[in-house]
């Protein structure tokens, strides 16, 4: 069975029972609190679309104050080597590598979901003079001390940072994150 929109006495598109069954499934997940953006696959940040998927923390705004407070320190610090920590999704690094051109960063996370979503972001925002100032490197800070014993000029890390006793407070949606 097929349903078909009509406009201006056309055809304009048709939609299938399957696509209608996968249209109710979404609508169930966003009754019971599920990110949106975790179904769009995408977060828009900075005004920029970026990649995520349900691996990942999904980017807010309190992240982006965080880049803002990063971005200044670096310019009135002249900073050029950076690690970032538990670099999620990537956007960390990747705006600040758009905004000052002389940095370079590794950028570490356990998660190898997290390490493909970043290497796609960066191709996407970036250009690739600027790619390849930036490496997405899959690593486990906690079992080992050193990277390349590299000394950076700023070690920047945004983990998650709700209390167990603040969760009542936060959005249902919270809870469908890793």
């Amino acid at each position: 069975m097929n349903i078909y929109f009509f406009k201006n006495n056309s055809i304009n598109n048709k939609i299938t029972i399957n696509k209608i069954f996968i249209l109710n499934k979404y609508i169930i997940k966003l009754i019971n609190d599920y990110p949106i953006e975790y179904i769009f696959k995408k977060v828009n940040f900075f005004s920029i679309n970026i990649k995520i998927n349900n691996n990942i923390f999904i980017p807010r705004i309190e992240t982006e104050l965080l880049i803002n407070f990063i971005n200044n320190y670096i310019i009135k610090n002249n900073i050029y080597k950076i690690l970032d920590i538990g670099t999620g999704s990537g956007i960390i690094p990747i705006i600040l590598l758009k905004n000052n051109k002389n940095l370079y960063i590794n950028a570490i996370d356990i998660n190898l979901y997290s390490i493909i979503i970043s290497r796609i972001n960066a191709k996407k925002i970036l250009t690739i003079k600027n790619n390849k100032k930036i490496k997405f490197i899959l690593y486990d800070i906690l079992k080992y001390h050193i990277i390349n014993n590299i000394k950076y000029d700023i070690i920047i890390s945004n983990p998650p940072y709700i209390s167990y006793k603040n969760l009542n407070i936060c959005s249902n949606n919270i809870f469908y994150e890793p």
